[in-house]
């Protein structure tokens, strides 16, 4: 799946309201792209390691600095959607 496409839908899963009926959906479909936001770091770091321009390894740390602070806000609005439930 393309980061783009990745970051709107973590987007639209942050900033949904929650009602007590899909709070469980929501916290089961965060999981599901928090790990794909994972799986995409770590591709992304493994194709950086393997990098040699320098241009090319900048842009992927902009990449991968995305991902990982996406995957962050994700992981403090899981432990409040778990709180909370």
């Amino acid at each position: 799946m393309k980061l783009k496409k990745l970051l709107e839908q973590s987007e639209v899963l942050f900033d949904a309201n929650t009602s007590e009926g899909k709070c469980k959906k929501r916290i089961k479909n965060l999981k599901k792209v928090l790990k794909k936001l994972g799986k995409k770091s770590k591709s992304l770091n493994k194709e950086r390691k393997k990098e040699t321009d320098p241009a090319k390894r900048e842009k992927l740390d902009d990449k991968i600095a995305l991902t990982e602070a996406q995957r962050i806000k994700g992981i403090k609005i899981l432990k409040a959607l778990k709180k909370k439930s």
